[in-house]
């Protein structure tokens, strides 16, 4: 194993920050990706197809998508797309309040 690895795997930092500085790595990553792809539709460019935003809520970044979609004005008039992102976002808040529920008793 690589030696970087092997001292990022020693620093004790424990699994759930970790895990929330991933979440919040990826939250950045789909907040740019909306806004560039609100830039590019502007400029009649390729897009970035509308089931990859609903990937991106299904796998921890709705919160993202959705502030990159309502401050940039983009897709705000798809409410299929809306319901779509702001459903998983919430399930996503719910299983992770279960399991922070859980861990305290």
């Amino acid at each position: 194993m690589p030696e970087f690895i092997e001292k990022f795997l020693n620093l004790g930092v424990p699994a759930w920050i970790a895990a929330l500085v991933c979440v919040i790595i990826w939250n950045i990553s789909t907040y740019v990706v909306t806004v560039l792809d609100k830039r590019a539709a502007q400029r009649r460019q390729r897009r970035v197809p509308e089931r990859r935003f609903i990937f991106f809520a299904a796998t921890l970044g709705g919160v993202g998508v959705l502030v990159g979609f309502y401050s940039a004005h983009h897709k705000t008039k798809k409410p299929y797309l809306l319901v779509g992102v702001w459903t998983l976002t919430i399930i996503w808040a719910i299983v992770i309040a279960v399991l922070a529920l859980m861990r305290l008793f």
